[in-house]
C-alpha cells in the first residue's frame, strides 16, 4: 500500500508478515525483503526481516558498500566481527551497526528457537551488496563451535 504525502512524494507501507520468505541466500539466512528498489523508489535504503533457523549461522561475508543496522526482535545471537572474528553478543532489543567492509558471521546461539531481526541496509536491493569471505570459513566454523559450546542457550533442550 502506498499514498502521497503533502509534497506529492509517495510513501510506502508493507506488512512483512504477508510477504513470502525467499530461500536461504548466499549468507544462509532467510530474508523477507520489505523495502527495496523493486517495490518502492528507494535510492539508498533497503529493509526487511531476516530469520535464522535454530542452531544456525551464516557464512562469513561482507557488505563492501553498505552500512547495516540490525534490531534483534527475538532470539539470542552473536556476531563474529572483523578478520579476528571477535564475538559480540545480541539479545532482543539489541541494535547493531555494521560499517561497510566489515567481515562478519551471524550466529543463532539457540538450538530450539529461530532468531528474528529487522535490518536496514544502505543497499536499495536489500540483497546484492554481499560478498562471501571463504578465507574465513574454517576459522569461523571453529569460533562458532566454541561459542555455541560455551553459551547457555545452546544445547539447553538436549
Amino acid at each position: 500500500m502506498s499514498r502521497h504525502d503533502t509534497t506529492g512524494r509517495r510513501q510506502f507501507h508493507v506488512d512483512v508478515a504477508g510477504e513470502p520468505a525467499r530461500a536461504q541466500g548466499v549468507r544462509r539466512q532467510v530474508p523477507v525483503r520489505a523495502l527495496h528498489s523493486e517495490v518502492a523508489p528507494v535510492r539508498q535504503l533497503g529493509a526487511g526481516v531476516v530469520r535464522m533457523p535454530a542452531g544456525h549461522h551464516t557464512k562469513p561475508h561482507v557488505h563492501p558498500r553498505s552500512e547495516i543496522v540490525v534490531h534483534v526482535c527475538s532470539g539470542v545471537a552473536a556476531s563474529l566481527c572483523g578478520p579476528e572474528l571477535r564475538p559480540v553478543p545480541h539479545r532482543p532489543g539489541s541494535v547493531v551497526w555494521m560499517p561497510p567492509g566489515l567481515p562478519h558471521v551471524a550466529v543463532n546461539l539457540d538450538d530450539t528457537d529461530d532468531l528474528v531481526a529487522f535490518e536496514v541496509r544502505a543497499d536499495p536491493t536489500f540483497e546484492r551488496d554481499t560478498t562471501l569471505c571463504p578465507d574465513l570459513d574454517r576459522p569461523a566454523e571453529e569460533r562458532v563451535r566454541r561459542l555455541r559450546h560455551d553459551h547457555p542457550a545452546a544445547g539447553r533442550h538436549r
